[in-house]
Parts: structure tokens; sequence; C-alpha cells
């Protein structure tokens, strides 16, 4: 028997069994059945995690565009005069993405593929952190800056 790489904890094992769940595509549209190794002891989290995706797959991505929106939006703000409205709404939707990525830990195929599903998360949870945090400092730049 050969040795396959699970998708939920990206090791080698001949113990893998193939799969078929219903997944939808990176934009979180399109949802078809398609096959996937995993080990028997992470059959039953893979199968939740799909059922996530799949069901909060496009509230994720719409959430994501508008506070991609929200964000452009202040620092056009930012940059046209209304520092403070401007950062507090970049910073603010900066945060939000992040709380929002901790909640819907969604990563790229690539690096699914490349770490494994239980991986992927904790690394894209982590980043979430990190936008958190990156959006209190941009929040807090109106008044850590000298005025000019």
């Amino acid at each position: 028997m050969s040795r396959r790489r699970c998708i939920w904890s990206h090791v080698l094992d001949e113990r893998v069994r193939e799969v078929r769940v219903v997944v939808r595509d990176r934009f979180g549209r399109n949802p078809g059945e398609r096959s996937f190794w995993v080990l028997p002891e992470h059959e039953a989290e893979f199968r939740d995690f799909c059922e996530h995706g799949l069901r909060y797959g496009p509230r994720f991505f719409g959430l994501l565009v508008l506070s991609l929106v929200v964000l452009l939006a202040g620092a056009a703000l930012a940059v046209t005069g209304s520092t403070r409205l401007g950062l507090t709404l970049a910073g603010g939707s900066m945060v939000f993405q992040g709380l929002l990525i901790w909640r819907y830990p969604f990563s790229t195929p690539e690096t699914v593929q490349m770490l494994g599903v239980a991986r992927s998360i904790r690394v894209v949870r982590a980043l979430g952190i990190v936008n958190i945090v990156m959006g209190f400092l941009v929040m807090a730049l109106d008044r850590l800056l000298p005025r000019v």
C-alpha cells in the first residue's frame, strides 16, 4: 500500500483513507464534491471543518470584501485631511478583519497543500491576531504621531 499525505495533519501514512466531501472554491462559491486523503482519526474533524466552510464561506468572503472597502475609505479619508476619522475607520476595519479571520480561519488551497488543514488554521488565526494588533496601532497613530 502506498503512503499518502493526510489533508488534515499533513502526515504521510499508509492508513489514510479517501473521503469525499462537498467544498467550495477559493472564493466561497460553486460547491462541489471532491476527494481528499485523511487519516481515520482526523476524518470527523476534517468533515466538520468542510461543513463549516460550506456553511460560512460566502459570509466570510462578503464580510471580508466589505471590510476592505471600509479600509480603503478610511485610508482615503486619512490622506485627504480627515486623519482621525480615516485612521479610526482603517484601523477598525483591520481589527474587524482580524476577528473575522479568527472566527473563520479559511486559507488558500496552496497553504492547505503545504501545511495541512490543522496547521493552516493555526497560522491563519495567528495572522488574525497580528491583524488585530496592527489595527489598534493604526487607530493609535493619530495620537502617537506629532502634529505637523
